[in-house]
């Protein structure tokens, strides 16, 4: 606790001791951002078209990313940037098929747990204005995943009860999983807005999306046939898919060096001298 509250004090001391400063308006700027937590909300990511029988657990996780920046500011208030970032990206699904007959509770006949990730590494560009301690940024990063983990399949599985009376119950899953040759490049636009707590270091959190309008589903799962607790005949239990669809929030951090002086600042300076 105690520990905690000096801490906090630190901070207060030097927000305060920089009440007073704003990073001087320079001409050129280089800048590294990174953002420890890239949280996903995946709009449009997962979708489920079936009725949902069984329940297929998927989620984004949260990574990283790293980017550097170069900002030309023709005018005082407004710059474009030129850079490169590393974006990792990692997705999980879980599912598992109970014994369908319902004859052995909480026996599993079929399970899969895939993570799928990759890291993108690419140019951006951005347009940026600043105004005091605030910044906003609108930009668009070109991402080639170069290292990848993903699985690679395509067929079908299936389990049948049946006794001396027929069969009792029947599922069958079809998956399809072709991530390479899909998931090998990704355009996303970054939406963020930062301040500065002390000297060129600046807080920001922004948004970002694919906002694609070329969607495809490397990924997906039917299962069909019926259980025990369904009617007797063949149907659609899930229609589970998993586009190329991204978005995501960002937290993070950006420190920026500048240099370059409007030709008004020269003057003043020649004129002081």
């Amino acid at each position: 606790m105690a520990s905690k509250i000096i801490i906090q004090i630190v901070f207060f001391q030097i927000v305060m001791a920089n009440a007073g400063h704003v990073t001087a308006q320079s001409k050129f700027e280089f800048g590294i951002r990174f953002d420890p937590l890239t949280i996903p909300v995946n709009f449009g990511t997962f979708t489920e078209d079936g009725p949902g029988y069984y329940d297929i657990k998927a989620k984004g996780k949260i990574t990283q990313a790293v980017y550097l920046d170069f900002t030309y500011w023709p005018l005082q208030h407004w710059g474009i940037s030129l850079g490169a970032g590393v974006h990792s990206f990692h997705s999980e699904i879980e599912y598992f098929i109970p014994d369908p007959s319902n004859l052995v509770p909480h026996d599993t006949a079929f399970y899969r747990h895939d993570h799928i990730k990759a890291v993108g590494l690419g140019p951006h560009i951005a347009l940026q204005y600043r105004n005091q301690r605030f910044r906003t940024r609108v930009a668009y990063s070109i991402f080639d995943y170069s290292k990848q983990e993903f699985p690679v399949r395509s067929g079908y599985f299936g389990t049948t009860i049946f006794d001396d009376t027929g069969v009792l119950a029947e599922v069958e899953i079809e998956e399809e999983s072709f991530w390479n040759g899909y998931f090998t490049e990704g355009n996303i636009w970054q939406l963020d807005v930062s301040y500065e707590i002390v000297s060129n270091l600046f807080v920001k959190m922004g948004f970002e999306s694919s906002l694609t309008n070329k969607k495809y589903y490397p990924y997906t799962t039917k299962i069909t046939g019926f259980t025990y607790e369904t009617t007797p005949e063949n149907q659609l239990l899930n229609d589970f898919k998993m586009s190329n669809a991204y978005s995501a929030f960002s937290l993070g951090v950006e420190y920026v060096i500048g240099f370059g002086k409007y030709g008004k600042d020269k003057n003043i300076e020649d004129n002081a001298d």
